[in-house]
């Protein structure tokens, strides 16, 4: 194996790689501190966080590590590829700093990243609420298993980027109950998703839940190439619901897919979004794809797709995915 210093003549004379040189791991221009975190490995307690076998051990320990707008950065280093290599968290988490990233030090995999992030605790919900401005999520995976944990992230910051990320809530029975949700937009704006999964396919949705509600003037957030899994055993579930009042301006999906996996058993639902009558903004569609759904929403009156030419051949016809006949 080649090292770093054969290509990099300064590393053999004793030069040391700073956390600017690595910003472009980031996809980053800059980045000011590096934080570790290994939850295998990893000490709170004992350790500072400053390099990788001195990393901590909790999200909450390298998280109270950063400076609110610093441009400083935690990179979660799994100690494994199990699933039980995540962080483990107890409580709720308000990321309310600004400029400040977690990055997963893993493959960029849509599905279930190995830099996870994770928690069992009852009444834990928000798990993890964003709050601050201009942060950046990068491959990994938060996800609630807690029977009272409703709500996997909500998001009511502004200008936030997940990028490679999956999350949810895989309780069978938090995500089976009508308040659970992925995700939550609640009055966040301008927020990025890209290459993301949002819900998990791995448990029966009998009840009214999402896998992503805006509850309060959600603004301008913006979904690129992401994938929405759901497995319905009713035809209850949605995978968007939009409250009164719950946008401003839109909320727009680009070549993203809506998945209820109907062809191995799923119970079709009977419309993939909720959507108010006075919903404050408008549902925006580009090249997006709906599997297990009969049509895309209660009311299409505020929901706007690339193609359409009526409403009632939009709700039914466009971006419906189906078998081809032999």
């Amino acid at each position: 194996m080649k090292r770093a210093s054969q290509f990099i003549p300064a590393l053999r004379m004793g030069a040391k790689i700073f956390a600017e040189d690595i910003a472009a791991m980031a996809g980053l221009p800059y980045i000011n501190k590096m934080v570790f975190l290994d939850p295998t490995n990893g000490n709170d307690t004992t350790q500072s966080g400053k390099n990788r076998n001195d990393a901590f051990k909790t999200l909450k320990a390298a998280y109270a590590d950063l400076t609110d707008n610093s441009h400083e950065a935690i990179v979660q280093i799994p100690g494994g590829t199990g699933s039980g290599t995540g962080t483990v968290e107890t409580a709720v988490l308000d990321w309310s700093k600004n400029l400040c990233h977690l990055i997963g030090n893993v493959a960029p995999v849509p599905y279930s990243s190995r830099a996870r992030i994770t928690t069992s605790t009852a009444n834990v919900t928000p798990f993890i609420t964003v709050s601050g401005q201009g942060n950046s999520f990068r491959n990994v995976q938060i996800t609630t298993s807690a029977a009272t944990g409703l709500v996997g992230v909500k998001v009511t910051g502004s200008r936030n980027a997940f990028l490679d990320c999956h999350m949810g809530v895989s309780n069978a029975v938090a995500a089976d109950s009508a308040t659970s949700y992925d995700l939550q937009l609640s009055g966040g704006s301008e927020n990025y998703f890209g290459g993301c999964v949002i819900g998990f396919d791995t448990i029966n949705r009998t009840a009214a839940c999402a896998n992503v509600e805006c509850d309060t003037a959600a603004t301008r957030n913006v979904f690129d190439d992401c994938i929405f899994p759901m497995f319905a055993d009713a035809d209850a579930p949605f995978f968007l619901k939009v409250a009164a009042n719950g946008l401003d301006r839109s909320i727009d999906f680009r070549r993203c897919q809506f998945i209820n996996y109907t062809p191995i058993g799923a119970t079709t639902i009977t419309y993939a979004f909720s959507v108010n009558a006075a919903p404050g903004g408008c549902v925006i569609l580009q090249d997006c794809l709906k599997i297990g759904a009969t049509g895309w929403g209660n009311s299409v009156a505020h929901i706007y797709a690339l193609g359409a030419s009526s409403n009632s051949t939009y709700n039914q016809g466009i971006g419906f995915a189906v078998a081809p006949a032999a």
